[in-house]
Order: structure tokens, then sequence, then C-alpha cells
């Protein structure tokens, strides 16, 4: 059985942090570890994570500053001892079989595999009181959550499903990341780091696939998403001088940029209002 790293960066989101490796839990043994990056975190979030207990204990690494995603990404598959690396975020709950259904394709030979996310909008007394008793979590999760379209549909034979490479729930064989060089650093601000990374995978010949079973549920909360759109664009434009010799994927690059500056945000600001709304009730 191939031994699994599960690497989590973090900024400032302990109340969801919390609840997604307690989520973890029944899935944590010998052969699966938890890398907490913590990227320039106040300090008193990391006090009041050391106060916490888990049936495993997450190894943490600890950045005063902050380093950008791409580089605390890094940071954990550099730490990582796991031949498969997934990538979780720190708001993310997974389902009960979501280890076993990423490492199933991995055995069959895929380098890079997909998962599904689903969006949740969960009041913040919810989530305190399904950490402290998470009995009911999983029932929750499979109620509420509420599928997340992506560029292309994962579950066809689409060529283009490295478009999907989200690190919100997604892994890869460590040794094809290595060698793939990991993130690229220069990478600024939110956004596509991680799609730069699937196409770097795609070009080196990895093979993709996608697991319906390996599911999990993005807690939403507040975000400045005309930041995230400025910040999104400008990745893309960077990638699509970076891509600038490869026609293929630099057309599409371009299509997606087209459709980020016209209908990210607006698609992001309906999901902010819902979020808000279930909040005030």
């Amino acid at each position: 059985m191939k031994k699994v790293s599960i690497v989590i960066p973090t900024y400032n989101k302990l109340m969801r942090l919390r609840l997604a490796l307690k989520s973890l839990e029944p899935q944590v043994d010998k052969d699966v570890e938890v890398i907490v990056v913590f990227d320039g975190c106040d300090k008193e979030v990391i006090e009041d994570f050391h106060k916490l207990t888990f049936s495993y204990k997450p190894i943490e690494i600890i950045n005063e500053k902050n380093i950008g995603r791409a580089r605390a990404r890094n940071e954990g598959i550099k730490a990582a001892t796991g031949e498969i690396v997934i990538f979780l975020d720190d708001d993310r709950l997974v389902n009960p079989e979501y280890i076993k259904a990423h490492r199933r394709l991995h055995e069959k030979g895929y380098g890079v595999v997909l998962g599904m996310r689903n969006q949740l909008f969960m009041k913040d007394d919810d989530i305190r009181k399904f950490y402290d008793d998470p009995s009911g979590l999983c029932e929750y999760c499979e109620k509420y959550g509420e599928i997340e379209n992506y560029v292309f549909p994962k579950g066809s034979k689409s060529r283009f499903r490295w478009l999907n490479f989200f690190t919100g729930n997604v892994s890869v064989d460590r040794q094809a990341l290595l060698d793939a060089g990991c993130f690229d650093d220069a990478f600024q601000g939110w956004g596509h780091e991680d799609v730069d990374l699937g196409i770097r995978l795609y070009l080196n010949g990895q093979k993709f696939g996608y697991s319906g079973r390996a599911i999990n549920y993005h807690l939403m909360h507040a975000s400045n998403f005309d930041s995230k759109k400025e910040s999104c664009c400008r990745n893309l434009r960077y990638m699509i001088k970076k891509y600038n010799k490869h026609i293929g994927v630099k057309t599409l690059l371009f299509l997606l940029y087209c459709k980020e500056s016209v209908m990210g945000a607006k698609i992001s600001k309906n999901q902010l209002v819902k979020y808000e709304m279930l909040s005030q009730s």
C-alpha cells in the first residue's frame, strides 16, 4: 500500500482548519501523514492550534512571514515522505472514503487524480458544534453540499482535464511533482498556480484520472472577490507568456482569461451573497 502525505497550507482560518483536520481523523493511520504549513499566521492562531488534540499528530511547518500559496505547498512537498501527495485546503471537509479513493486510482497507474469539490454553506456556530461532536457531520455534508462546476467535465474523456488541476482536492505522485519542478514560486497573490502545475504535469506525460468518490466540501467564507479576480487575471497573463511556444495551451489559457475577466467575479459574488445571507439567518 502506498503511503500518503496530505499537505494543507493555512492562513488564519483556525476554526475551519481544525474541523478539516477532525474530518480526517478516521482515515489517518501509519500509512498517512498530515502536514500543516502555517503561512504567516498570527502567533495567537498558532498558540491556539497547539492547544488542540487529535487522534494523530500533524506535522507542522511554521513560516513567520507569508510566503504565498506556491512556496507554502512546496515546503509541504519537501517534508512529505509519502509516495502520493494529496493537496487539501484548510477549509475542506473530506468524505469517509476520501483517502482510499485517491489511493485506489494511483495504484491503477494514474499519476494525477482529480477529486470532486462541493460547496458547503455552514454557519460558524455549526462549524464549532461539529468540531466538538463530529457525529452527523458526514450526513450534513452529503445533504447540503452543492456540486461545484469545473472548466471541463472530469467524468468525460476530455484531454483537457489538466485545466481542472485545483489544489483544493487533487493528488499527485510525489516523484512526478519533483520531475515537474513543483509549484512556480513566481506566482503572486491568489489563483492559478495550481493550474500551472497541472499544465507541466500534462506536458510531462502524466496520466490524469478522476474519482467521483474522492469528495470534499468547501466551507464557504467571506472573501475579497474583486481582489481575487484581479490577481487571477494577472497570473493568467503571466501563464500566457510562459507557455507562448505551446500554442494549444496558450489558446486555452487565453479563453480561460476571457472567461475569468468577464464571469469570474459575477459567479464568486453570487456565492458571497448566499454566504452572507446564511450568516445573518
